[in-house]
């Protein structure tokens, strides 16, 4: 038995099919980078209010993008070590690197993502200039963005 042509009406339902399933995954990818702007926009709203709390000196305000009370509580004891020893004058966000959306999160994290934001500032009480890329990572919980720490460096998490 010949070959049908791909015209033929056998051929059609199966063409018609491809066609949709191939249309749905391309929409599914616009719906994934439409989601991973809205993320990226969200995320930078959060890390550019926390640096300027910092930036103003203003602990309180920052405080509220550590998500738990008690983790929020040692990072302004650590605070307010940081702002004996260090003036923050300026700092921009150079880049934000959300990280793939894992098959099965945990419950309290449902994505991550790696801030870098380059700081200025001077040194107490010697005011020597200090430039430096500092690097965060942030969770994204069910009541969004928050800033990965728990211990150390009150903007690094690294060791003192």
């Amino acid at each position: 038995m010949p070959a049908l042509p791909a015209t033929s009406p056998p051929a059609r339902p199966a063409r018609a099919f491809l066609l949709a399933l191939l249309l749905s995954g391309c929409a599914h990818d616009k719906l994934a980078t439409r989601d991973d702007d809205k993320e990226l926009a969200d995320l930078s709203a959060r890390t550019e209010q926390f640096w300027r709390s910092m930036q103003w000196q203003d602990p309180a305000g920052a405080a509220p993008f550590l998500e738990e009370d008690g983790q929020r509580r040692r990072w302004l004891l650590e605070v307010e070590r940081l702002n004996q020893e260090v003036r923050i004058t300026d700092a921009s966000l150079v880049d934000l690197q959300l990280q793939p959306v894992a098959e099965d999160p945990p419950a309290d994290r449902a994505r991550e993502a790696i801030v870098l934001v380059r700081t200025e500032g001077y040194t107490m009480p010697a005011q020597i200039v200090r430039r430096e890329t500092v690097q965060q990572t942030w969770y994204r919980s069910a009541d969004g963005w928050f800033l990965d720490w728990t211990e150390g460096h009150p903007l690094t998490g690294s060791p003192w």
